[in-house]
């Protein structure tokens, strides 16, 4: 993981999402490394525009399009108010 990434953009209102975006970078991270994933789109507009490709690997080899899909997961599954 590029820690210089990690340490900047987390200056959000919304606790919620910042703990989403943190969650967010790790799995586009570790997807790299545990899924030998490249960095075809960034971002979930062009992320979704790789679904709808010819080719139905592209999302599955996309780092984001796993970034994305995990922290989705981990924000629907804790879904609860956090302390302010």
């Amino acid at each position: 993981m590029t820690p210089g990434y990690l340490s900047g953009n987390f200056d959000l209102n919304d606790r919620n999402d910042e703990l989403w975006f943190k969650f967010r970078c790790v799995a586009h991270e570790l997807s790299h490394r545990i899924l030998d994933t490249i960095d075809t789109a960034y971002g979930e507009y062009e992320c979704v525009k790789l679904t709808f490709g010819s080719d139905k690997r592209t999302p599955l080899n996309n780092a984001d399009n796993w970034g994305l899909f995990l922290a989705d997961l981990y924000k629907f599954r804790n879904l609860r108010a956090l302390p302010n």
